[in-house]
């Protein structure tokens, strides 16, 4: 069963940055000392994604282009071995110039081994399941293939009065 979380009703400013020669807890302090009274708002998790794009790479091109009104297509799932998939949300990723949003598809009961399948039986799983989606999503799906594996290691803060959140990636690891 596949059920749509948003309708894009939930636009936020999303900034990222890359961090170097400092390590993950002198970041970790700069995060709860600052004025905004941030604190850890889940337990540290690996996120593995499976994203996907055209033959083109269309989506990747928009992005490395900064093209303001762009989407990108993905499945993500939380667990420590990357090779199984759990219960993953299929979520639709939209950026509108300088806010973005996303409709997520939460995807009860698909577990499956990555080391058992094919990028066209990823394909195939993800778009069964969302084949009663409403909104002429697996037809669009349907023309992507698996293009990039890639899970890292996160943690989730979220500020005093509720507005900021900052999330720290670390550990990543692209396939």
């Amino acid at each position: 069963m596949v059920k749509a979380a948003n309708n894009y009703k939930n636009l936020r400013f999303e900034r990222k940055f890359i961090y170097q020669n400092i390590d993950l807890q002198d970041l970790s302090e700069l995060v709860f000392t600052n004025s905004f009274g941030f604190k850890e708002i889940f337990a540290k998790r690996k996120v593995n994604n499976i994203y996907f794009d055209d033959i083109n790479y269309s989506f990747y091109h928009q992005n490395v282009s900064g093209t303001g009104k762009r989407e990108k297509f993905r499945l993500r799932w939380y667990g420590d071995d990357f090779a199984t998939i759990k219960d993953p949300t299929f979520e639709i990723k939209k950026k509108f110039g300088e806010v973005g949003d996303k409709i997520s598809y939460k995807i009860n009961g698909f577990n499956a081994s990555l080391n058992d399948l094919t990028r066209e039986d990823v394909c195939y799983l993800v778009s069964e399941n969302i084949k009663n989606s409403s909104d002429g999503l697996r037809s669009k799906f349907n023309q992507l293939q698996p293009t990039l594996f890639n899970s890292y290691e996160r943690k989730y803060y979220l500020s005093f009065c509720g507005k900021f959140r900052i999330t720290l990636d670390f550990n990543q690891e692209f396939y």
